[in-house]
């Protein structure tokens, strides 16, 4: 490294200018670092492009790692190309490797279920074969499961039928405790309105009682005077 020397009075070890010194040179890298970073960022994209562009009319099976899990389907690497299929278009299939790719499910509903489910069970960094084609501009797609990724998707989807099943069993047996529930609450409401219709009953009944009491009560007052006037 060669001396710096102050401009402003001419030393070579200014401590003050050694600073700004450094830190100018520090600004200067961190600024080629971040430039770096931005464009590590940008070449996945590139590369993508590329890959969709060039490998049109690839027909075969690929040995592929997940690098994620979409909702439109799942992104992998392709480590190794197995081999090509007989209506393959493409000149160079090996320079698929290493490229990124995004890969989706295809054909009727039923098919795309069963591929959907096969997709949506892997995780990153797995590793599986896998038929694929590249028959559209921005997609590729898959040909057909083997028989074991078959197999596997079969059985996550029935996994799923009875998860969904059995909370659907919950919630109606819930909603009939909940039936249950409101029944007794409505008969004991009648049981309590009967009984309060009973007592209101027996109440008239003794208000009559008193009343009939009464009136003979007076009678019964009134002959006394009668027969009092009457000895006098």
């Amino acid at each position: 490294m060669s001396k710096w020397t102050c401009p402003i009075n001419e030393q070579t070890k200014c401590s003050y200018c050694l600073i700004q010194f450094n830190f100018v040179n520090l600004t200067v890298i961190m600024k080629l670092l971040l430039s770096l970073m931005f464009l590590n960022l940008l070449m996945p994209n590139f590369g993508q492009e590329r890959t969709e562009n060039t490998f049109y009319g690839f027909s075969g099976q690929v040995m592929a790692r997940v690098e994620g899990v979409l909702d439109l389907g799942v992104r992998v690497r392709v480590l190794k190309v197995n081999r090509v299929w007989k209506n393959n278009r493409v000149k160079k299939p090996n320079d698929l490797i290493q490229k990124s790719i995004l890969i989706r499910a295809r054909g009727n509903a039923e098919a795309r279920n069963l591929q959907g489910a096969y997709l949506n069970g892997l995780r990153v960094g797995q590793t599986f074969p896998i038929e694929i084609r590249k028959s559209e501009e921005n997609f590729w797609e898959i040909l057909e499961l083997n028989a074991e990724q078959i197999r596997v998707a079969s059985a996550r989807l029935e996994a799923k039928r009875n998860a969904l099943g059995r909370t659907s069993d919950g919630e109606n047996n819930e909603a009939s405790r909940a039936l249950q529930r409101s029944n007794r609450s409505e008969n004991s409401r009648e049981e309590n309105g009967a009984e309060r219709t009973e007592v209101l009953n027996q109440l008239n009944r003794v208000k009559r009682e008193n009343a009939e009491l009464r009136s003979r009560v007076l009678k019964l007052e009134s002959r006394l005077l009668r027969l009092e006037n009457l000895m006098k």
